[in-house]
C-alpha cells in the first residue's frame, strides 16, 4: 500500500484548485432585474402623470358650478358612419385618452370629467375610455355612473360629444363607457 490514501489526493488536488481560483467580481444585475426595474419606473411615472393630470383638472374648474342645460342633447350615433360605430360598439375603435374616476366624490368627478373632455378636445382626440365605477346599490342615485350621462349633457361639453357607449367587458363593462367626441375645427 502506499503512503497516501485517495482522500490524502483529493484533498492535495482540491487545495491546489482552490489556490488558483480567484473571486469573480459579481456588480452586474440579472436580465430579470433589469427589466422588473424598468417596469417599476416606467408604472410610477406612469402613475405619477396620471395623477398630475387629475390635480391639473380638479383645479382648472374647482370655481364652476354643477348646474347644466337638459335641452342639449346627445346624439345616439345617427350621423356616425356606420363602421365607426360599429368599431366603438365592438371596443376596436382606438382610445386615445383614460380617465378612471374611482375614488372620486361627485363633484370632483364631475368637474375631473368635464375639464378632461374639453381638454382632450383642444388636443383632437377622438375616442376616450371614462372609468367610472359600478357604484354600489346604497348609493343609488348618488354614485358616478348613475350621473355620468346626466353630466354629459352639461353645455361646456354637450355640443362636442358625438356618441357615448357602455364599455365591452375588456376595458370595464358596466362600470366604463366610451365617449366618442368631435374633432376640433382647425382655425385659418
Amino acid at each position: 500500500m502506499s503512503s497516501y490514501s485517495d482522500d490524502d489526493d483529493d484533498m492535495a488536488l482540491w487545495s491546489h484548485i482552490v489556490a488558483t481560483i480567484t473571486p469573480i467580481n459579481n456588480n452586474k444585475t440579472t436580465y430579470k432585474k433589469k427589466i422588473q426595474e424598468k417596469h417599476s419606473k416606467f408604472y410610477c411615472n406612469n402613475v405619477l402623470s396620471q395623477y398630475n393630470k387629475h390635480i391639473n383638472s380638479y383645479r382648472l374648474l374647482t370655481n364652476s358650478t354643477l348646474e347644466f342645460n337638459n335641452n342639449q342633447k346627445i346624439t345616439t350615433g345617427i350621423n356616425l358612419d356606420k363602421n365607426t360605430k360599429k368599431k366603438i360598439d365592438k371596443g376596436k375603435y382606438h382610445i386615445d385618452n383614460v380617465l378612471d374616476l374611482h375614488g372620486y366624490t361627485l363633484d370632483t368627478a364631475y368637474s375631473t370629467l368635464i375639464n378632461f373632455i374639453i381638454t382632450n378636445y383642444n388636443e383632437s382626440k377622438k375616442c376616450l375610455l371614462i372609468i367610472t365605477g359600478w357604484g354600489s346599490k346604497n348609493q343609488g342615485n348618488n354614485s358616478i355612473k348613475s350621473n355620468f350621462s346626466k353630466w354629459l349633457h352639461n353645455e361646456q361639453v354637450a355640443e362636442i360629444i358625438l356618441y357615448y357607449k357602455e364599455a365591452i367587458n375588456k376595458h370595464g363593462g358596466k362600470g366604463a363607457f366610451y365617449l366618442l367626441i368631435k374633432s376640433k375645427k382647425k382655425s385659418k
